[in-house]
């Protein structure tokens, strides 16, 4: 089973859902602290930061359906498919993906993390 904890660290400046139902806001993701949480970016200046615990985080992803030509283009697209029809990326696509916050490992469909497009 998918754990969120496992694939955060990845997503570092990526925005997010925090909080409990009734109070749900979105921030981004900057840092972690290991005694108290993930740092969540609040953009308040007298409490810049507010530590969260994983389970009450959910990253703002992008599909690779939504991938734009541009981006398209700069990744060369030369990239292999393993058996199972999923993508194998080099390296430097790879980094490139997850700066732009795309869910390369299926946490959208997990329902780990939410799909950007239904917000718009």
């Amino acid at each position: 089973m998918k754990e969120l904890k496992d694939y955060l660290h990845l997503y570092l400046g990526c925005k997010v859902e925090y909080g409990y139902e009734e109070t749900k806001r979105i921030g981004t993701l900057v840092g972690k602290d290991d005694l108290v949480g993930w740092q969540v970016n609040t953009y308040k200046v007298l409490a810049p930061y507010q530590y969260v615990r994983d389970e009450l985080i959910k990253p703002i992803l992008r599909p690779l359906s939504d991938m734009t030509e541009d981006e398209k283009n700069n990744l060369a697209w030369d990239w292999k498919v393993d058996y199972d029809f999923k993508p194998i990326f080099r390296p430097d696509q790879f980094l490139f993906l997850l700066s732009k916050n795309f869910d390369l490992f299926g946490l959208i469909e997990s329902g780990l993390a939410i799909d950007i497009t239904t917000l718009k």
